[in-house]
């Protein structure tokens, strides 16, 4: 802003101070009735008119994330992933805000809105950084690190555990896949499998013992059929669980179905992640 004394008519040049993250907006009249030539340019000029004048430069704040490094929920391994930025951030004026991944692990999708979303893998493991730019359109960017630490899968730490890797691997040769063993709570370097499922007819009725893991969720359901082709869980009546002390549990399910009317019967577990 110029300061002085000026004629009727003068033509006055007036310049906005820089001022650190902050962008000029525009010129407004405090008093007076002064023609401003551009009054969104920050250096422009105006006519006096008569009598004083009083006009100021207004700015637009820019945005301000309210901690850097950002360190979001951990996210897991093989498991769909999401959470958002808009908790993080602040801009004076509510401007329309901007958000934008500009380097980082392919697997997170940032939304110019700022939702995070994506799914890691095994691979992913451990601390991720991310560099995120935020803009209210008006004001440079703002740039902030986000740390995300994937967590492995229990496969993951299980495999690890044994020396073992790979779902579809099959170190021990004994024809089961690491992913039946760790499901079933079997040993993947050892061809003894113990803990394979077994049928036996106790007090003439069918039933069906088979080793599951309760120290990760994994769903387990027991099915009968007497074809191969309709199976059913309606004719199971109950349960014995007994824990192994190492996070699985031997389970006996005995099933109703009449044995002389149905000379047949074929049992399944299904497990799932």
């Amino acid at each position: 802003m110029s300061d002085g004394n000026y004629e009727l008519g003068a033509v006055v040049p007036i310049e906005a101070e820089t001022i650190p993250d902050q962008t000029f907006d525009s010129w407004v009249i405090i008093s007076g009735n002064p023609l401003i030539t551009d009054s969104n340019a920050s250096s422009t000029t105006l006519v006096m008119p008569a009598g004083e004048v009083v006009v100021a430069a207004t700015y637009n704040l820019a945005p301000n994330w309210s901690k850097n490094p950002i360190i979001t929920p951990n996210a897991q391994a093989d498991v769909e992933y999401s959470s958002s930025l808009s908790g993080v951030v602040a801009d004076p004026e509510n401007d329309r805000l901007l958000f934008s991944k500009i380097d980082g692990p392919t697997w997170l999708t940032v939304a110019s809105n700022g939702d995070l979303s994506g799914m890691p893998t095994g691979a992913d493991a451990g601390l991720n950084i991310f560099t995120i730019s935020l803009s209210d359109g008006v004001n440079p960017s703002k740039i902030a690190t986000i740390e995300i630490t994937v967590d492995q899968t229990s496969f993951d730490l299980w495999a690890s555990g044994f020396g073992v890797s790979g779902r579809l691997g099959d170190p021990d040769g004994d024809g089961f896949s690491n992913e039946f063993e760790y499901m079933m709570g079997l040993n993947p370097t050892n061809t003894t499998n113990a803990r394979l499922p077994t049928l036996s007819i106790v007090g003439g009725a069918p039933t069906f013992t088979y080793t599951c893991r309760i120290d990760v969720p994994i769903k387990y359901i027991v099915q009968t059929s007497t074809d191969m082709q309709e199976w059913d869980v309606a004719d199971m009546i109950f349960e014995i669980s007994e824990p192994n002390g190492d996070g699985t549990s031997t389970i006996t399910v005995t099933s109703n179905i009449n044995l002389s009317s149905d000379p047949q019967l074929f049992f399944r577990v299904q497990a799932t992640e």
